[in-house]
């Protein structure tokens, strides 16, 4: 279990790219049972910390997708 915060750092994102990445459309349902708050602190259960970093993984995989010169 991690706070924001604490995976923010981890990954090397700040705390709002984080929110926004909670916050997704395509992952908000899925996080739905894996978050929670508490005392205004976010925490993250391991499940959803899975869920974004292969999200995480997914967009960077686009990105560099996307900077291949053609």
């Amino acid at each position: 279990m991690k706070t924001v915060k604490e995976y923010a750092n981890s990954v090397g994102k700040s705390h709002q790219s984080v929110y926004k990445q909670l916050n997704s459309k395509k992952n908000k349902e899925r996080l739905e049972s894996h978050v929670w708050k508490q005392d205004g602190t976010t925490y993250l259960d391991d499940v959803a910390i899975d869920i974004l970093n292969e999200s995480r993984q997914m967009i960077q995989k686009r990105n560099s997708f996307l900077q291949i010169p053609i």
